[in-house]
């Protein structure tokens, strides 16, 4: 159960991790007592055979990209409402302005002191 900010009620929804909802409200979560939605998924990285070999520095770079569910959840609230290709590149630009730091470190670039 969550409030809605915007009606300031409360309001019960399907959410799973990750979720655009759990950055946009202050969600409770409800235990799972009999496993009735299982164990969870996995997000895995894959690519064709000889990707690696072929593009060693893209390859590693993918190899570094990781988010946490909290940021997860943060990028897909920010896309989250556009149909529009190109709201969505520049809504996807703003994210990676703002979080600078971690897409810095995907690309293994070294953070200034």
């Amino acid at each position: 159960m969550a409030a809605s900010k915007a009606q300031q009620k409360n309001f019960v929804t399907a959410v799973w991790k990750p979720d655009w909802k759990n950055d946009e409200f202050d969600l409770k979560w409800l235990a799972d007592t009999t496993g009735l939605f299982g164990q969870g998924d996995k997000i895995q990285k894959m690519a064709r055979p000889g990707f690696s070999e072929e593009y060693p520095e893209v390859a590693e770079i993918i190899k570094r990209i990781y988010l946490s569910e909290d940021q997860l959840a943060s990028f897909v609230n920010v896309v989250k409402d556009s149909r529009n290709e190109k709201k969505v590149s520049e809504m996807a630009k703003l994210w990676v302005s703002e979080n600078r730091e971690l897409v810095d470190a995907w690309l293994g670039k070294k953070l200034a002191n």
